[in-house]
């Protein structure tokens, strides 16, 4: 799935070139977290340090109102040379017909859910 398909809150993130850092259920949310990668266009956007090649934040993607949540797991976790959990790239990302559908390497999670939002941490 493409940007055309998601939320506006993820209109200017790159999420091909996005990582999964890990995953939460919070009551009736789903957290994952994300490394994202900021767009020229993004308000947040800084250019990219010397050792990376996109502008990299730390950040939530959230599903609201969550009425069910399906996973297929099918890789594990590395760890970064920081020592910070990682899940893989993003492959696709979208939100139709009331599911954030995320998949990657490692699998595929669908969350039947009301909303999506991305929060980036404060830097």
């Amino acid at each position: 799935m493409q940007n055309d398909t998601l939320p506006n809150a993820l209109k200017f993130i790159d999420v091909q070139d996005s990582f999964i850092l890990g995953f939460e259920r919070h009551g009736s949310e789903y957290w994952v977290r994300v490394l994202f990668a900021l767009t020229p266009q993004h308000p947040d956007y800084s250019p990219a340090r010397s050792d990376e090649h996109a502008s990299y934040r730390h950040g939530w993607l959230k599903a609201g109102g969550v009425r069910g949540v399906a996973a297929d797991w099918k890789g594990r976790a590395s760890l970064d040379p920081d020592g910070e959990v990682d899940f893989g790239a993003i492959d696709s990302l979208g939100f139709a017909d009331g599911s954030l559908i995320c998949e990657g390497d490692w699998g595929q999670l669908r969350v039947l859910c009301d909303t999506v939002a991305a929060e980036l941490d404060t830097p």
